[in-house]
């Protein structure tokens, strides 16, 4: 349910239907208690009842309670309900004849049934948009008395609107009562219409007040069920505060700083909610408010308040005002940067990323816009400012590493911006490339009297070690990039770099060049300018990492090409296949694994000769042999001569008693050998021994396991293949039927398939006597020795023998 190695526990009873089921029995504890012990008549206490029943007694008495204010709350209401029909009667009287109609939809309106008031409310607001010069004053009054009632306001306030409209000597009146519906916070959008109705015959800005609760009485939460991009459109609050801005923009300005400053993440949330809504048409009133946005990000928020944050509220409004403004909002983000903490230095990283990554357009628009020959001033003020980050050592490590990864978006998405960057950031690399030591890490706070703790100390270390390695990856994660994006914008300049006496260059950088040739290489036209850089790099002696990458570009620049290297630089990898530096042979291994089709036949039996070696250097250190064997089949796996000799070679160190590297060689054997293959009885051999000496695994799904792989390959075995194993296969079921019943039925089948009635027989006969005698396999226990039962009477069916399979029959439905 959870993905996580547990399982969910059950309450349950035998007096219940169904059960109840948590990952936490606490959880539902009480609900079960009171939803099936309170009236039952079969309870019989196993211990103190004290606890279940005080809790079943204090529910009683909240519904009780509950009830009773339902009950004399629906009293009130129907007697107001009442008195306001009499008093319609009344009205009634005193009016023209052509309001009439108004006073029967009125009448109408305090109805007892739901669906008459809302048809007479509809009526009325309808007669209120085509005629409202025929409703009564004594109607008028009626409805505006109970405008600002909690029962009825929400049905009054679209009539109000209407009339607002049409009535020009009610604007006072309607004012009032828009001003005090918003003031109790009673359908404040409702009452934002009525404000919005009545146009320029009410003055702004409003009062303080009402803007505040107007800003909070927004909801821009995304709660449980409701999409993440559906829009919650507050139209006509959001109408009353623009107009409100434009009359006087530091009305609205000041109540916005203002719950800015709170230390109340809800009000922060629906408040940049707000303002959001405000910015799509006033875009300015969030630039006259950019620095209160930033000191806002500054302030810690509550952890337990899960994606719906103010900090990311306020990104995204930064986000959007960056993209009108991108200099003068740089300009203020930039001086904030420096003096704040690294966590809102990440939030305002946040905001130059998303400048490259637009998540409202669909991904082809997003791959065309990799092409773009041109980029726009935000985007060009973005890329500017993170790689200035990335290169400033006052900043912490991990700071800049975010900056870097915010960069690689720019040169995936933003790519002719980052083009004239391209040759510094080689030289940044080249620079970095050089440094032994860490950079020197940012003045700490000092705090008097604070133990220095050698542990923690080197545990900082270690983690800053990490995050420089993670840094220089993303680095050059950013030439790549720019290299597959253009490729031959940027050629000369990597080729002129390799083409330096290698003395004057560090290996971590020429490696880093080399690394980039393999992007380089993908475009066709290049390719033969590539290729002697590459053989250069292959043959590159001074240097094991630098060969190492030479291998991996190799594998790059034709993994997605039809075509293959030429045979003399196959050959060059099968010579170091046998290198003795490991990150050069491990390389060599990967270009068999991945690209078997690289090699003849010849070349395939110097391959094998060379990973023979390999198994037998590596037979101690099992976590390698997985590899080695995968090499093994991969290149024997088009050559029917070389697959029994492949197949024999991964025998010589197969089972290593480790699980992990034998479902690894095991899984790969499947599909080194189709089931109906002269050979398939080798390889299911192999696949019975992994079966047979490791469980499953109980807390994932059985279907897509390796385990149901192997079953279904032995599955297919052909009638001779199978005679040949069943035997071993016998074996393994009987072991596995003594500690997994269910997994001994998948067994089972396999028998019964080819007919072999007594074994499976057998399995589901060891399966039933595995069982642990617990109440709980009783149900289990029976399915299995009916299943026994019938295939035991087949069995007897085969050797003629009627009778015994006609008790057997007999005793099998006799279980049901």
């Amino acid at each position: 349910m959870s993905g996580l190695p547990i399982a969910t526990h059950s309450l349950g009873c035998p007096y219940v239907h169904g059960e109840s089921q948590s990952m936490n029995l606490r959880w539902i504890f009480s609900e079960f208690l009171i939803k099936n012990c309170a009236v039952c008549s079969n309870q019989i206490p196993n211990g103190n009842t004290t606890w279940g029943t005080k809790i079943i007694e204090d529910n009683r008495v909240e519904m009780q309670k509950y009830e009773q204010e339902n009950k004399k709350e629906a009293e009130r209401i129907s007697q107001l309900r009442s008195e306001m029909r009499i008093m319609s009667k009344k009205i009634a009287v005193e009016v023209e004849s052509e309001s009439q109609r108004i006073i029967e939809f009125l009448e109408a309106f305090f109805d007892e049934n739901e669906k008459s008031r809302k048809r007479a409310a509809e009526s009325l607001k309808q007669s209120a948009h085509l005629a409202a010069d025929i409703f009564p004053d004594v109607a008028v009054n009626l409805i505006f008395g109970f405008a600002i009632s909690t029962e009825f306001s929400g049905l009054i306030l679209p009539i109000c609107s209407e009339l607002a409209a049409k009535r020009a000597d009610l604007s006072s009146r309607l004012y009032r009562i828009a001003l005090d519906n918003i003031e109790k916070r009673l359908h404040v959008e409702l009452s934002a219409s009525v404000l919005e109705a009545l146009g320029n015959s009410i003055t702004y800005p409003l009062d303080e007040e009402y803007i505040e609760k107007l800003i909070l009485a927004q909801d821009h939460y995304h709660h449980f069920g409701i999409r993440g991009d559906s829009k919650l459109a507050y139209p006509k609050s959001t109408a009353v505060l623009i107009h409100c801005f434009d009359a006087e923009p530091n009305s609205v300005q000041h109540v916005i700083s203002r719950i800015l400053q709170k230390q109340d993440d809800h009000s922060r949330v629906q408040l940049c909610g707000a303002l959001k809504l405000i910015q799509e048409e006033r875009p300015q009133i969030v630039l006259n408010l950019l620095d209160n946005l930033v000191k806002a990000l500054e302030m810690h928020e509550d952890a337990q308040s899960g994606i719906e944050t103010p900090s990311g509220k306020i990104i995204h409004l930064l986000q959007a005002v960056f993209r009108d403004y991108p200099e003068r909002v740089d300009k203020v983000l930039s001086d904030s940067f420096i003096r704040v903490r690294p966590a809102v230095q990440e939030d305002i990283i946040k905001v130059y990323r998303d400048q490259f990554f637009d998540c409202t357009i669909s991904w082809d628009q997003r791959l065309e816009s990799k092409k773009r020959d041109t980029v726009s001033k935000n985007e060009e003020e973005a890329i500017k400012r993170l790689l200035g980050w990335a290169k400033d050592d006052r900043i912490e490590i991990d700071i800049r590493s975010c900056a870097i990864e915010a960069f690689e978006m720019a040169c995936d998405y933003a790519t002719a911006g980052v083009l004239p960057h391209f040759n510094a950031l080689l030289g940044y690399v080249a620079l970095i490339s050089g440094k032994k030591n860490l950079p020197v890490s940012p003045p700490q706070i000092f705090i008097p009297g604070q133990k220095n703790n050698p542990q923690l100390e080197e545990l900082n270390n270690f983690n800053r070690k990490q995050e420089w390695e993670i840094f220089k990856q993303r680095l050059q994660k950013c030439l790549e990039e720019i290299c597959e994006n253009r490729p031959t914008e940027v050629f000369e300049l990597v080729a002129d770099c390799l083409n330096q006496s290698y003395d004057q260059m560090e290996d971590s950088f020429r490696a880093t060049c080399v690394s980039l040739l393999g992007q380089l290489g993908k475009e066709y036209q290049l390719r033969v300018r590539v290729m002697p850089l590459i053989w250069r790099a292959l043959m590159d002696y001074s240097s094991a990492l630098v060969r190492a990458v030479a291998i991996n570009a190799t594998i790059e620049m034709f993994s997605h090409s039809s075509a293959t290297p030429p045979p003399n630089l196959v050959d060059v990898i099968i010579i170091h296949l046998q290198d003795t530096y490991v990150a050069v042979h491990q390389s060599a291994l990967r270009a068999v694994s991945w690209h078997a089709n690289w090699f003849d036949e010849k070349q395939s039996v110097e391959v094998l000769s060379c990973l023979m070696n390999h198994l037998k250097v590596y037979k101690s250190d099992k976590y390698q042999l997985d590899d080695i064997c995968d090499g093994l089949m991969a290149v024997a796996r088009n050559s029917e001569r070389l697959k029994v000799l492949a197949l024999h070679m991964v025998e010589s160190v197969y089972p290593t008693g480790e699980e992990l590297v034998d479902s690894k060689i095991a899984g790969n054997l499947l599909f080194f050998c189709k089931p109906t293959e002269a050979m398939a009885h080798l390889v299911a051999k192999n696949i019975i021994t992994y079966l047979g000496n490791y469980e499953r695994d109980l807390f994932n799904h059985y279907a897509y396991s390796k385990r149901f792989q192997m079953l279904w390959w032995l599955h297919n075995l052909p009638e001779e293949s199978y005679q040949r194993v069943e035997q071993e296969l016998l074996a393994a079921a009987i072991g596995i039927a003594k500690r997994d019943a269910w997994e001994a039925c998948y067994f089972a089948s396999i028998f019964s398939l080819h007919r072999a009635f007594n074994l499976e027989s057998a399995v589901l006969e060891s399966a039933v006597n595995g069982l642990p005698q617990e109440p709980r396999h009783d149900s289990l226990r029976k399915e299995l020795r009916k299943l026994a039962s019938i295939s035991a009477g087949n069995a007897a069916l085969q050797n003629n023998d009627k009778e015994k399979a006609n008790n057997c029959f007999c005793s099998s439905w006799s279980d049901v």
